[in-house]
């Protein structure tokens, strides 16, 4: 399919931002000047940019509300490399209440935007807008729009509001649904230029997840529980019948609600809340194999032992070195105490951090319905994981924390994002050496604009190669040194400020000495 650039796309490009990424804890606005930007997703491509997605709400003044996606392209200093506001992918209307769209990052470093507008019902004077037509967009880095200005809309279908896509190596997979949780998802492979692999979408019921050799797993609730099939790139399905791998499914009314990562070899990991007895959750978790074998037994694995305490909301992530996953979620018990908890396990089911698993935060005040919100975790190499959460201090205010964990589930260093107020829609994502936060803020007169912000493996906010500060209620600092943590003495330095540009990786202890010899002492990983 021919490659079209809108000609102010072009233009706007000669007009890069230059907030570029925070150097402390202080986060930037991502999104230009524009108000009303809401709902913001990104991907990261294999060169370390960032796609910001996001759409912009706008009301028609008779109490309809619809909105229109645009996409920036962040360079790895976060450079705006699509202008101020970013492009404008389309000027169809979306119905932004009840519907909802997707980005990825492909394997040639372009971004595939879905959405779902009323291009067959725009007229001004409509009270609602009825359909919804499933439209993906591919878009490269330098704006060229690779399907058509239009998109690859799907035009016999208009009751699909939900879309999503997947990159299967590759390959990239187009998904709609309708707005029934009864109903099955449609299927399509899309070719590099824009062209339906199958004449008829294929019935897949399921969230998808890349398997071997171009395979992907469709885990999603079944008759029976929760199944998995796997199916080859043609669509068809490689096991005569589904796995059933759990009991019970999902109690959950997410899009999204099965929490999949990849094991690294074929098969996949599982989390989703199930429903016990009448209005409480737990958490549970399965592995199955590429063979659809469920590693945890016939039944799912719950994240604690005792499941009439109320735990949801999980988020997952996986070390595929260490064949282990960490699940992190919110709980609250009977007598108003909230915690933030995880739990690992490894391939076999074992719950690695015991019964009552991980205590990371706790507090016995309920402002607002849960306490923590859990935003997301990563693996981070050599067992570590980085977690991304929020404490709730009262009604639509709360602290943002990043957070690096070691294997035995303890602090190794917790960092604030500086914001306070109303956080929503927060995307939290792993680049090679560092992590991103980006989620919809407020402005100074209320209205929603994106920020974000970028954090180092190391706790740092600007690499590491800049000039660190130990200082806390110490009088002026003579000395700081440095120790590995086999307690080697590594560097000395007059006063408080060191450059760990030149560390080797690992983990260190830097000790802070004042004048009346008081000393502050710290750790930190490069």
């Amino acid at each position: 399919m021919k490659r079209f650039t809108l000609i102010s796309a072009a233009i706007a490009a000669t007009l890069t931002a230059s907030a570029q990424w925070n150097v402390d804890n202080n986060p930037v606005v991502l999104s230009g000047t524009e108000t009303g930007q809401i709902q913001p997703k990104v991907a990261l491509t294999k060169d370390g940019k960032m796609y910001l997605a996001w759409r912009t709400a706008k009301s028609s003044g008779k109490a309809l509300c619809y909105s229109f996606p645009h996409l920036q392209l962040l360079d790895k200093d976060g450079n705006a490399l699509f202008g101020v506001n970013g492009l404008a992918v389309s000027e169809h209307r979306s119905p932004s209440w009840n519907s909802d769209y997707s980005l990825v990052a492909t394997s040639d470093g372009c971004a595939i935007i879905s959405n779902a507008d009323s291009r067959s019902e725009e007229a001004e004077d409509l009270e609602r807008y009825n359909a919804f037509t499933p439209v993906w967009y591919k878009i490269d880095q330098e704006q060229n729009f690779v399907w058509g200005l239009d998109g690859l809309a799907l035009t016999d279908r208009i009751n699909s509001p939900f879309t999503d896509t997947f990159v299967v190596g590759d390959d990239v997979w187009i998904q709609d649904k309708t707005s029934s949780y009864d109903d099955v998802n449609y299927f399509n492979r899309v070719t590099a230029d824009g062209t339906l692999v199958f004449e008829n979408s294929l019935p897949i019921f399921g969230q998808i997840i890349p398997s071997i050799n171009g395979d992907f797993l469709s885990i999603g609730s079944g008759s029976n529980g929760t199944e998995v099939q796997r199916y080859n790139r043609e669509g068809k399905n490689v096991w005569s019948e589904p796995s059933t791998i759990a009991s019970t499914n999902s109690g959950g009314h997410d899009l999204h609600p099965y929490r999949i990562n990849p094991d690294g070899k074929g098969g996949a990991y599982a989390t989703w809340t199930r429903e016990v007895g009448m209005f409480g959750h737990t958490i549970c978790t399965q592995h199955v194999s590429a063979d659809g074998d469920p590693t945890f037994g016939l039944d799912a694995m719950d994240a604690l032992a005792d499941e009439n305490i109320d735990i949801n909301y999980p988020k997952q992530a996986v070390d595929t070195k260490n064949n282990t996953v960490l699940v992190t979620f919110p709980e609250k018990d009977g007598d108003g105490n909230f915690s933030f908890k995880i739990q690992k396990f490894n391939e076999e089911g074992d719950r690695l951090f015991g019964d009552n698993g991980k205590t990371l935060e706790t507090k016995g005040e309920d402002y607002a319905g849960w306490a923590y919100n859990n935003y997301g975790v990563e693996p981070v190499g050599d067992g570590e994981w980085l977690i991304c959460y929020s404490d709730r201090q009262a009604w639509a205010l709360e602290y943002l924390y990043v957070a690096r964990i070691n294997k035995d589930g303890e602090f190794v260093w917790k960092q604030r994002i500086m914001e306070e107020g109303y956080i929503t829609s927060v995307s939290f994502v792993k680049g090679d050496d560092c992590s991103y936060v980006v989620y919809q803020g407020e402005d100074d007169v209320d209205g929603t604009m994106l920020k974000g912000a970028r954090i180092f493996d190391n706790g740092t906010f600007d690499n590491g190669a800049g000039i660190s500060t130990v200082n806390e209620n110490l009088s002026k600092a003579i000395s700081t040194t440095i120790h590995s943590i086999d307690g080697k003495l590594v560097q000395t330095v007059k006063g408080e400020k060191y450059d760990n540009a030149n560390l080797a990786p690992g983990m260190y202890i830097i000790t802070t000495k004042d004048a009346q010899g008081k000393t502050k002492s710290m750790k930190i990983t490069k």
